[in-house]
């Protein structure tokens, strides 16, 4: 079964024997992904546009049944003077709001999907870190500037649980684990 990986970084395409096909860089082009996701999935995606707020950007959300892609319309000249090109402002985000999507295998990196029970998954190798936006599922630190400041950022997989805390609601990629996150 091909499979789609969430990661910190990029989202990966691999092949039934889990080898990388092709990684797809949330900083990279999102109608490059759109239309990378919709050959996977065998069409186009449902786009629902939405509003910005005082908190998020205006965008679009691509939507192919239980997964989204969801391409965030950050302001260029805004991001030019404050010095954030990294993935504190990703060009889009992924979400996974179920394990399989139309044949497709939807994980993190250790096969954990939305769905998994939370206490098969708690303390496995990567889980723990607490974000504004969930647990994280893998994380890493990158070197970055912001506003002419050399910063390190901690981006991450993050699994949002249930209102019950049982198990994970949705996966999500990329999620700033910094402290003071939006």
């Amino acid at each position: 079964m091909t499979q789609l990986v969430a990661r910190p970084t990029a989202l990966e395409l691999r092949a039934a024997d889990g080898s990388v096909v092709m990684s797809l860089d949330y900083m990279g082009s999102a109608a490059d992904a759109v239309s990378t996701l919709s050959t996977v999935f065998g069409g186009a995606p449902v786009d629902k546009p939405y509003e910005g707020t005082n908190h998020v950007p205006p965008g679009i959300n691509h939507v192919w049944d239980y997964m989204t892609l969801d391409e965030r319309h950050y302001d260029e000249a805004m991001r030019q003077d404050k010095g954030i090109n990294d993935i504190v402002w990703p060009r889009y985000a992924i979400y996974f709001d179920a394990p399989e999507v139309r044949g497709i295998s939807l994980s993190t990196v250790q096969g954990f999907a939305a769905g998994d029970s939370w206490s098969t998954i708690q303390g496995g190798p990567g889980i723990g870190i607490v974000g504004c936006n969930g647990v994280s599922a893998e994380t890493t630190v990158y070197p970055a500037v912001h506003e002419g400041r050399d910063v390190s950022v901690t981006a991450g997989v993050a699994f949002r649980l249930d209102d019950a805390q049982q198990s994970v609601r949705w996966i999500a990629a990329p999620e700033d684990f910094d402290p003071g996150c939006p």
